[in-house]
C-alpha cells in the first residue's frame, strides 16, 4: 500500500454516482455493502476517504489520492469494485442482475467538499432524461 507523505503530493476529489435505473436503490443490504468496500477500496489502493454518503438514490465520496492518480482510475476501480459486490446480492436472492449496477457517467469535482443539493438533483435529472432518449 502506498501511503501519501504530504498534502503536497495529494489532490482531492468528490465523486459521485447513481444506480442505473430509479427502481435500483442503495438500500439494506446494498448500502451496506457499499459502505464497507468502499473503504475497502479506498484502503487497498492508499486513497484517503475523507468522507462518503450512501443514499438510497446515490453514492457521494470524496477521497485525497497522489497526483499521479486520475479521476478515471478512481472512479473504473469503484465502480467495477462495487457493481461486482452489488450484483452478487442479486444473484443471491434468486433475483436476475443488472448488467451493470451504475448509471453511465459520473460526476466528480475537484476538492473535498460535498457537492450541493441542487447540482445532485440536476445531475439525476440529467442522467434519467439521457436515460429514457435511448
Amino acid at each position: 500500500m502506498n501511503v501519501m507523505r504530504s498534502d503536497t503530493e495529494s489532490q482531492g476529489f468528490t465523486c459521485f454516482l447513481i444506480p442505473n435505473t430509479p427502481s435500483l436503490e442503495l438500500t439494506d443490504e446494498i448500502a451496506e455493502i457499499t459502505s464497507t468496500e468502499l473503504q475497502q477500496i479506498c484502503l487497498s489502493n492508499g486513497w484517503k476517504l475523507e468522507f462518503f454518503k450512501v443514499d438510497t438514490q446515490y453514492l457521494q465520496w470524496a477521497v485525497s489520492v497522489r497526483q499521479t492518480v486520475t479521476v478515471k482510475d478512481i472512479i473504473l476501480q469503484v465502480r467495477s469494485d462495487l457493481n461486482n459486490k452489488i450484483l452478487l446480492v442479486f444473484v443471491k436472492q434468486d433475483l436476475k442482475p443488472p448488467p451493470d449496477f451504475w448509471a453511465e457517467g459520473y460526476l466528480v469535482l475537484h476538492g473535498l467538499i460535498s457537492i450541493p443539493t441542487e447540482i445532485i438533483d440536476r445531475y439525476i435529472l440529467l442522467i434519467r432524461r439521457r436515460q429514457s432518449s435511448y
